[in-house]
């Protein structure tokens, strides 16, 4: 066991164990070729904060962003001022929690144990003066003064395979991790719940790429590893942290734009937690390309929710441990039922949406995370505090269409017109079967999808989250297919449709428009790529808008993903057994008819070489004769 502060030693601003001199030797990596390029990037950016938009543009796919991007830190932003005092991160890996830790000002003493690893946790926290890095491991480290907070992001899973705890890797090193808080300290987990409602539909588990991995157990003595809620609860409690409160990420502990209460979740409260369990799901980058679920996880959260099984199915646990009642009193006396963050834009415009509960009735409070001022750009960001809707998502009902077998583009049309409706009677416009689209709507419009619209009661639609407004007016086309491509595009999967019914989402729009006699023109869609890209680039980037190869691209080439039930790919795999044995008994006729033809060839060449020979013979017969 070494020591702080008497057993190490300091090299390149780093601190390593005196013992033997040498660096600890630590196997784990996310691949040399990728930390060589997450270092090379933090290195040549001058600014490296947690909001820098140097680092967040050099992003390059979901694992970059789980080093680069501020999205990560959302997982501790509800603990923010708990994560104030003096706190112990265990596996810094290339230091993003490291940072917005130290940017909060506490005093940070940041483990890593592989080398690499935590020199780029130094480098990305340079310029942080309260944060040490220490480079050894966790079951061979020991701080003479404890700490208030000891973070374990994503690191508990991997107790078996790395450590040198044996066959109780994960008991030993939580019981190390407890051994330095403070009597009234917390010990805060963020891991994957091996019976995560994802995980049941296919998705393959982290870090081994096999579906249903942790789901039927197959961990062994040398592999990851991870837990059910009372499994971990019971875990904790074995090594002194009786006491836990919980958290659930959404999508899931990587990357977080929600986190719920166990207050939020209880489906018998006030606070309506289904928008969120649901309107996440397709903002989960973990997914694999190759995988496509087997049954819709937003319809599945939703039957869930009701049944009060939320918890024991998130898909990722933050649990805050401590080891008495007492440790977790401000966490508990705290009417917090949920947050959502808006962080992926220019940090000016990053903000955060808490739900609590005031007098029994459900509030919600805005603030932006940070103080940067706002860049020049042609659009208003309003912060306010409004009222709690409870009530239908509009969003939702589209969600129940595309997710009932045999669904058209009708049912679509259906779906869109009370939305379309509601916002020409915002607008004064009348209805919208007797207008151009070309017709202007304020800029104030520019956000109200179906994504921010509510049902509060039968036929009556109003209109949420209202933070954007553009200086300059709208046009109607504008407004619809925003608000019907993003809301298309959010939906993580669908069932079967009707033959014939467009899977590529701006053909399908279309069409369902194209039934209530709206005609969207190609001149329409691209003026809508246009300023949608111009729009998003003052939001997120603060800078005039241009358009953008990729947002191009996929706008004209996004498709709903389609889930193939079990009777469905069996009659696929009987027509492929069929087609496939049609095609070898043409093969074996086309095969015997090119034998019979070589055989007829062959006995065609034999005749006719013996005729051959036949007249060689005599016509030599007769020239032997003749001179003869």
């Amino acid at each position: 066991m070494h020591n702080l502060p008497t057993d190490y030693k300091e090299h390149q601003g780093m601190l390593f164990p005196v013992t033997d001199g040498s660096i600890p030797e630590f196997t784990y990596t996310d691949g040399a070729d990728f930390e060589q390029q997450i270092e090379r990037i933090i290195a040549g950016a001058k600014d490296r904060s947690l909001f820098s938009r140097e680092l967040v543009g050099a992003i390059w796919d979901w694992r970059s962003a789980c080093h680069l991007s501020p999205v990560r830190a959302n997982i501790l932003r509800p603990l923010e001022k708990l994560c104030r005092g003096r706190v112990l991160e265990l596996g810094s890996g290339c230091g993003i929690i490291t940072r917005y830790l130290g940017e909060l000002g506490g005093d940070v003493v940041a483990l890593e144990a592989s080398a690499h690893r935590a020199s780029i946790t130094r480098q990305r926290t340079a310029d942080l003066q309260n944060v040490t890095v220490v480079c050894d491991r966790i079951e061979d480290f020991n701080a003479e003064k404890k700490f208030d907070v000891v973070t374990m992001i994503g690191v508990l899973q991997y107790a078996r395979i790395f450590s040198h705890c044996g066959a109780r890797a994960e008991l030993d090193l939580l019981a190390n991790a407890a051994r330095q808080l403070n009597d009234d300290g917390v010990l805060v987990i963020a891991i994957q719940n091996k019976l995560g409602l994802k995980y049941f539909s296919g998705f393959p588990e982290p870090n081994v790429d096999v579906p249903y991995y942790g789901v039927e157990g197959q961990y062994g003595p040398e592999t990851i590893v991870r837990f059910g809620l009372e499994e971990l609860k019971g875990i904790l409690g074995s090594v002194g942290l009786s006491a836990h409160d919980v958290l659930f990420p959404l999508p899931d502990y990587h990357m977080p734009v929600s986190l719920l209460t166990s207050k939020g979740l209880d489906p018998k409260g006030p606070f309506a937690a289904g928008p969120l369990l649901t309107g996440t799901v397709g903002r989960d980058r973990a997914r694999p390309d190759w995988i496509v679920p087997s049954f819709s996880l937003e319809q599945a959260w939703a039957s869930i929710h009701e049944n009060g099984l939320a918890e024991d199915l998130a898909n990722s646990f933050l649990i805050i441990a401590g080891k008495s009642d007492k440790a977790l009193a401000s966490l508990q006396e705290a009417d917090d039922l949920a947050w959502h963050y808006s962080v992926e834009r220019h940090p000016a415009f990053a903000t955060a949406k808490r739900f609590y509960l005031d007098g029994g009735q459900v509030r919600t409070a805005r603030e932006c995370v940070t103080q940067e001022a706002a860049p020049t750009v042609p659009v208003t960001h309003t912060i306010e505090d409004g009222p709690y809707l409870n009530g239908k998502l509009w969003w939702l009902g589209l969600v129940k269409v595309l997710n009932t077998p045999g669904w058209s583009a009708t049912d679509v049309c259906n779906w869109a017109r009370p939305w379309i409706d509601a916002i020409c009677r915002e607008a004064n416009l009348g209805p919208a079967v007797s207008l151009s689209l070309d017709k202007s709507v304020p800029g104030a419009m520019f956000d109200w999808t179906p994504l921010n619209c509510m049902e509060v009661a039968p036929g009556e639609l109003t209109f949420f989250d209202k933070e954007w407004k553009l200086e300059s007016d709208l046009t109607l086309s504008y407004v619809i297919l925003r608000g019907l491509f993003g809301s298309l595009a959010s939906v993580a999967s669908c069932a079967q449709p009707a033959e014939g019914t467009p899977l590529e989402i701006l053909e399908l729009l279309r069409e369902a428009l194209r039934m209530q006699s709206i005609g969207i023109t190609d001149d329409q869609v691209e003026k809508y790529i246009a300023q949608e890209s111009s729009v998003q680039h003052w939001i997120n980037g603060g800078v005039e808008g241009r358009i953008g190869a990729p947002w191009v691209t996929y706008v004209k080439s996004a498709k709903l993903l389609v889930r193939i039930d079990g009777r469905h790919m069996r009659a696929l795999l009987e027509d492929a057994k069929a087609h496939d044995a049609n095609q070898q008994a043409v093969i074996q006729t086309q095969a015997a008819e090119i034998a019979a033809m070589r055989t007829t060839l062959e006995q065609y060449q034999s005749r006719a070489l013996a005729a051959a020979g036949s007249r060689w013979r005599r016509a030599l017969r007769a020239l032997l004769g003749r001179t003869g």
